[in-house]
């Protein structure tokens, strides 16, 4: 999402069993433990949430 005010802020976006869409904005260890985002990840990238 951006680097500012601190590096690794990401959204993700998800629909629930319902259809209804969600985003979520954390850092980016929230979604990805184990490093899989990164300025240069090519997107989409399946996460989960932690």
């Amino acid at each position: 999402m951006d680097d500012e005010p601190w590096p690794g802020v990401v959204e993700v976006q998800f629909a629930d069993a319902a259809g209804r869409c969600w985003s979520l904005f954390d850092e980016a260890p929230v979604f990805a433990a184990l490093g899989e985002l990164g300025p240069d990840s090519a997107f989409p990238v399946e996460v989960t949430v932690a």
